[in-house]
């Protein structure tokens, strides 16, 4: 027994998640901003309470005149325990629950993008790249892709992508059977466009012929609708209703749609995560030779296809493309087999670009776009307003409005009606969990000194990775 923790820390399929969640809670948000993750974390607490209503604001009406979400149940039946915890130490604190829960609930997303980044070089050693390619890729996914920013979020995009690369690395194993009927299931549950995982697993486990986990995979898929219907009428008393409107999708704009989710300064793949359309090419270049690309290439076509005639395919105030994160880990992976410089490259490039959301808010951008009269479309198509190129400017303005403010009166102030949408006080802190410590009488130097530690140990951790990567071959898959 004794051997087993040595071993662990010498398997990248340890090290690498155990980084990442580190460096991810470091930066940890003390908020939710967007009405998808408030009403989720909103159906967590209301779960506690054996029903799932939330407030009239964050849904819409369903039986006996209740307010249900529009969103999806898995993020907060997985954010159940944050939910408990928060509310008791919220009481304990004297705090509204909220101001506890959210960042206790955004760890489920955390822990998903950190298991991501492992299966990430689970994957790219089963397509045949050295520990060191993969190790690479595995760091490129979490931090040189949004997933560094939707990885501390609570939408559920960041645990559809940890169950979309789990599907792929479980249907290229033996005797998986159930383990990929509980993925096409969580699949469906985490969000009804993850119905896409287990439809392409069920089809390339056709054309492999293996007729058990095709199976088990249409299996789980249809438990998970079957779970999801039944949610669905005991809320609104209508298993297709899901609370959002079923009209948006139409033929009329998939060049726009592909063209902005490819190249658009505002969503484009290219520029917010480089490394994934590095992947998108070594997966044209070598799917003929390796199998295990037959499914990275089908969830991303059918993610990029379904929303490509969605009229809403830009995803509202999105930082790149968010709605294609699910596709990401298993391109990422493909980019592996790529020349090593190259992937370096573009994972740095994509650090560049992604980082100054560690320390700020990129909804708190499109609300000064707003004010300031960019329309929607010139925030997507050009450089001058698209967050691209004023993140980080953006980034500064948002730390130099929250030095000197009491975050006491912030908190008080929250929900008030604000002249312009860009003074709202959920934009007026610097977004990471120990800048809400004064809250709880603890200076905020002792926080910044656990989040440096954190920081610094995932550091040591990379490296050690890294080291044992140029190193040692460990066992692929």
């Amino acid at each position: 027994m004794s051997g087993i923790p040595r071993r662990a820390l010498a398997d990248p399929r340890v090290l690498i998640p155990v980084a990442v969640l580190l460096f991810y809670t470091a930066f940890l948000p003390p908020v939710v901003i967007t009405p998808d993750e408030r009403s989720m974390v909103a159906v967590s607490l209301s779960m506690l309470e054996g029903d799932a209503a939330v407030p009239a604001q964050m849904g819409t009406p369903g039986v006996n005149g209740r307010t249900y979400s529009n969103w999806y149940p898995l993020n907060s039946i997985l954010a159940l325990p944050a939910a408990l915890a928060g509310r008791i130490a919220g009481r304990a604190a004297g705090l509204d629950p909220q101001y506890v829960v959210a960042p206790l609930a955004i760890l489920v997303s955390v822990v998903a993008a950190a298991l991501t980044a492992g299966l990430v070089f689970a994957v790219a050693r089963g397509l045949g790249a050295s520990s060191a390619q993969s190790v690479i890729a595995a760091f490129g996914y979490a931090f040189g892709t949004i997933a560094l920013v939707y990885g501390r979020t609570f939408f559920a995009d960041s645990l559809l992508a940890l169950l979309a690369i789990a599907g792929i690395h479980a249907a290229s194993r033996q005797r998986a059977g159930a383990v990929l009927a509980l993925i096409a299931a969580g699949s469906v549950l985490a969000k009804p466009t993850g119905i896409i995982v287990g439809a392409v697993i069920v089809a390339t486990s056709c054309w492999r012929r293996d007729w058990k986990a095709a199976a088990w995979s249409a299996g789980g898929t249809a438990a998970g609708s079957v779970l999801y219907g039944l949610y669905n009428a005991a809320r609104f008393g209508n298993p297709l209703v899901f609370g959002q409107r079923w009209d948006g999708f139409t033929t009329c704009c998939v060049g726009e749609a592909l063209t902005g989710l490819s190249v658009s300064p505002g969503r484009g793949i290219m520029w917010y995560s480089p490394l994934v359309a590095l992947g998108i090419v070594m997966v044209a270049i070598r799917i003929k030779r390796h199998p295990l690309l037959v499914p990275v290439a089908g969830i991303f076509a059918g993610f990029l296809l379904l929303h490509s005639v969605w009229g809403q395919w830009a995803g509202g105030w999105s930082w790149g493309p968010r709605l294609l994160l699910p596709a990401f880990p298993g391109l990422v992976a493909a980019a592996a087999l790529a020349p090593r410089r190259a992937v370096v490259t573009l994972g740095l490039v994509g650090l560049l670009i992604n980082a100054p959301l560690l320390v700020s808010s990129y909804p708190r951008y499109f609300a000064m776009a707003n004010d300031r009269g960019a329309s929607a479309d010139a925030q997507i198509w050009t450089f001058a307003d698209a967050p691209l190129l004023n993140a980080w400017p953006a980034a500064v303005d948002q730390i130099r409005d929250a030095k000197g403010r009491d975050v006491r009166q912030i908190v008080r102030d929250s929900g008030k009606d604000d002249a312009r949408a860009a003074d709202a006080e959920v934009f007026r802190i610097v977004p990471v969990w120990w800048w809400m410590l004064p809250l709880a009488g603890i200076g905020r130097g002792w926080g910044m000194l656990v989040a440096t530690v954190m920081g610094a140990v995932a550091i040591a951790l990379c490296v050690r990775v890294w080291t044992l990567g140029r190193t040692g071959e460990p066992a692929r898959g």
